[in-house]
């Protein structure tokens, strides 16, 4: 529950006698499947007991894998109205991640995410990346209006997934906050040598190129459909996942080329096009 309230400034915590100043507290109710946590905020006279408050109902489910489920605000918690729910020292993202699932479909990721307490939401960013630890912002998708307790959305990538590649789902709230779901992993098995090349189409005989997997030294070659080599140099990979770029000559013609990464054990092709 403590990351729901991460990005949350101007938020007391209670003591342990359940008493955190300002009338703001935290009470526990354990259930047979998890602890049921609701925090107060209130505001207004708070030495006198406090004229308004806010209170937002959490779950931790401790018989499966501990994850946490916002279970909304009680309007009648603690004596608390409608007409009363104006206290806001911070704005909590109560949404929570239920599952992330991905596939490949003609080549493309496709991703599907399932969302509880979805309130005060911006946008939904989809990341990825090539190793599960430095994330790009790859798309964006719009929260959908309606009170549905749990809601469904899905998002379809433009490039070609023929690599390794993780993808998390961040969720941003209209001030700000942000709550990240799992990562997940599509593409090729880990050890597999693949690369990639983003974009591809390339423009300006630039070649961005990605290699997965492929520690040693290497030739990269490109080749045009008649088998003539317009470009050869050597690379030497030293990590598992590793970036570098190509220039072609100036005067290479437009159309389909054929890039190759070998040693004397490996060899992977890749088809690019040039405009």
């Amino acid at each position: 529950m403590a990351a729901q309230f991460a990005a949350v400034s101007g938020i007391y915590h209670a003591s342990a006698e359940g008493y955190g100043g300002d009338n703001n507290n935290i009470t526990v109710q354990f259930q047979g499947d998890g602890i049921v946590a609701r925090y107060r905020n209130g505001c207004g006279d708070c030495p006198a007991g406090c004229t308004y408050s806010t209170t937002w109902t959490f779950k931790v489910f401790t018989n499966t894998d501990c994850r946490v489920e916002y279970l909304g605000r009680i309007p009648n918690a603690d004596g608390e109205t409608a007409y009363q729910r104006v206290c806001t020292r911070g704005t909590v993202l109560p949404i929570s991640f239920v599952d992330v699932y991905g596939s490949i479909k003609n080549g493309k990721a496709i991703l599907e995410w399932k969302v509880a307490g979805e309130e005060n939401l911006a946008k939904y960013d989809v990341e990825d990346s090539p190793n599960g630890i430095d994330f790009t912002t790859v798309g964006s998708v719009k929260p959908t209006t309606g009170s549905a307790a749990t809601k469904t959305y899905t998002w379809q990538g433009k490039d070609e997934v023929n690599v390794a590649r993780y993808y998390r789902i961040k969720s941003v709230s209209i001030n700000g906050g942000a709550t990240y779901s799992k990562i997940i992993k599509l593409g090729l098995s880990a050890g597999t040598l693949s690369i990639n090349v983003k974009p591809n189409p390339i423009q300006g005989n630039k070649i961005n190129i990605e290699i997965n997997n492929a520690k040693g030294a290497y030739s990269v070659a490109v080749y045009n459909m008649q088998g003539v080599t317009i470009f050869t140099r050597t690379e030497s990979v030293t990590a598992n996942a590793h970036s570098t770029v190509i220039n072609l000559p100036a005067s290479t013609p437009k159309g389909s080329y054929q890039l190759v990464l070998q040693n004397s054990g490996q060899l992977v092709k890749k088809v690019i096009v040039v405009q």
